[in-house]
């Protein structure tokens, strides 16, 4: 009997390895799958410039929920976009967008238009950036004694207040000082390197006279990209989800992964009945976490795929686990994947589980519509946990073209990961019983930074002025403890920000933001108010 499982275990890894392979191998565009591209670092300035080209209907090959984006990736939705430009009268944002990617992308559209490309080359400076932080105010945190309802381990916090999804840079009270620089290379056209040190100076005492330094890899890492599989290993963030403000189950909240991934940068269409999924895109990855936690070199695993059968809709799936770890019993990443038995596992295995889509409505100037619903692996079925058990939501409206100029832009987003249940059927997002430092990497809860038992409303606007001078505006409400502690924290922020585009290679951003805190900490009568300014320049080259 044993050795039927065994045989069933190693056909289901077959099966799926052998279906990585084709998402991977079947053909679309072969003059581009035989390079090696780096990712566009996320927060990068392209993926807001493609959402407001994507407003316009410019662009419609493109899978959202999955970033970064590679180089070459960007380069041929810009094509795309600059193919359907041609006759058309467009607002003078959108030529300016278009010219500013055929500038600073300017290698990867040659290669995608003509398919000669360069065998080798390295760019000792790719990108830099100098940042000034201001922080006036303490972190959240998020501990097993913030919720005495849950009984579920967790330790986790904000670090820097108001400056969520920073990568897990922490800065702290006072005056911060950050520099960060990238080098990339490709060689043999299949290989390809990014390397980003960062280098921090933390005035903790304000007075400019006790200073805490600190450098850093940031990021490094390697690929090797034969036909479109490519395989990823070393330090860097992903975001896998629909959410802008946060996703459920992964964004870069937390810091850099030291990572082994495997995914397909371009979209593909399969072949036979798959060919009505439409674009397919999917990534598998390891992780490796830290050792300062309850059961040290715990290994993360994550699985994505995604599909885009017309193009307004687009629908994804996620899976992630927490498993193994010193001391824990041991099993291989492949036994995980290949399961796929969403909350059977829980003594071993921390799962999390999402389902997520977008839509897009050409008839409402291109506005889009986009959720994700997702669980974790608690008890206590409802009947809203037809799919999931500890079910989250995030539903979220975004329109970019306000105007026929283009101009301006707004986005409302919800997310909900609180809902009362009975006793012994507590549901605790993030938390767990056996992992009890959480679903966290650093200390920072690697899906949402609102962080467990919360909701979140958020709402931001951003006008262009001018091509180059665009201004942002933000409101944002979270509550934390609704359902699990005996007091209920809630904080109000709102925020501004204005971007001046330079030249070409040079941007400039100035940010404010103030938060209010009401039972900081799930402390009853301790309120607070948070202040943040930043102040940085970027250059790209």
């Amino acid at each position: 009997m044993h050795s039927v499982f065994r045989s069933a275990h190693q056909c289901r890894t077959r099966i799926l390895i052998g279906l990585l392979m084709l998402f991977g191998l079947w053909p679309c565009n072969a003059n581009t799958y035989a390079l090696s591209s780096v990712n566009v670092p996320l927060g990068h300035w392209s993926y807001d410039a493609l959402d407001k080209l994507r407003g316009f209907g410019l662009i419609q090959s493109d899978i959202y929920d999955t970033r970064p984006y590679t180089r070459l990736e960007t380069a041929r939705l810009v094509k795309s976009a600059l193919d359907q430009t041609e006759g058309k009268k467009l607002p003078p944002l959108v030529n300016h967008l278009l010219d500013r990617f055929k500038d600073e992308f300017k290698m990867e559209l040659e290669e995608v238009g003509s398919g000669v490309a360069s065998k080798h080359f390295l760019k000792p400076l790719q990108e830099a950036q100098i940042q000034y932080v201001y922080v006036d105010g303490e972190p959240r945190t998020f501990t097993v004694n913030s919720y005495p309802k849950a009984g579920f381990g967790i330790n986790a916090t904000d670090g820097t207040p108001l400056l969520p999804n920073n990568q897990g840079i922490t800065y702290t009270e006072h005056n911060n000082f950050s520099l960060q620089f990238a080098s990339s290379a490709r060689a043999f056209y299949i290989l390809s390197a990014w390397v980003e040190p960062i280098f921090i100076a933390r005035d903790n005492a304000g007075n400019f006279q006790s200073s805490d330094y600190t450098a850093d890899i940031f990021k490094a890492y390697g690929k090797i990209s034969p036909w479109n599989v490519e395989l990823e290993v070393g330090r860097d963030s992903i975001w896998i989800g629909q959410g802008y403000r946060g996703t459920l189950l992964w964004s870069n909240n937390a810091a850099p992964f030291d990572i082994i991934k495997l995914s397909n940068p371009q979209p593909v269409i399969l072949p036979w009945y798959f060919y009505y999924l439409g674009l397919v895109k999917y990534t598998m990855f390891f992780a490796h976490l830290e050792e300062n936690r309850d059961w040290p070199n715990t290994m993360l695993a994550g699985f994505h795929v995604a599909a885009k059968p017309i193009p307004t809709f687009e629908i994804g799936l996620n899976w992630t686990f927490l498993f193994n770890g010193d001391g824990r019993p041991q099993i291989t990443p492949l036994d995980v994947i290949s399961t796929f038995r969403f909350g059977e596992s829980r003594e071993k295995v921390n799962e999390l589980g999402s389902i997520d889509a977008r839509l897009r409505l050409p008839f409402l100037n291109n506005a889009e519509l986009y959720a994700e619903f997702g669980g974790e692996d608690s008890t206590g079925p409802r009947w809203y946990e037809f799919l999931f058990r500890d079910v989250a939501y995030l539903v979220g409206a975004y329109f970019p073209v306000i105007c026929s100029d283009g101009k301006t832009d707004l986005r409302i987003e919800y997310a909900n990961n609180a809902f009362e249940r009975g006793p012994g059927h507590e549901g605790f997002w993030y938390g767990h019983t056996t992992y009890t430092t959480g679903y966290t990497y650093k200390g920072r809860i690697m899906g949402h930074w609102m962080g467990p038992d919360s909701s979140d409303l958020f709402i931001r606007s951003t006008h262009y002025f001018t091509d180059r001078i665009r201004v942002g505006i933000d409101y944002e409400n979270v509550q934390s403890g609704l359902t699990l502690s005996d007091e209920v924290q809630q904080m109000n922020s709102a925020g501004g920000d204005v971007t001046y585009e330079f030249n070409r290679w040079l941007s400039l951003t100035a940010r404010y933001a103030y938060g209010r805190i009401t039972n900081f900490n799930f402390v009853q009568g301790d309120d607070r108010n948070d202040h943040l300014f930043m102040a940085g320049m970027k250059m790209n080259f």
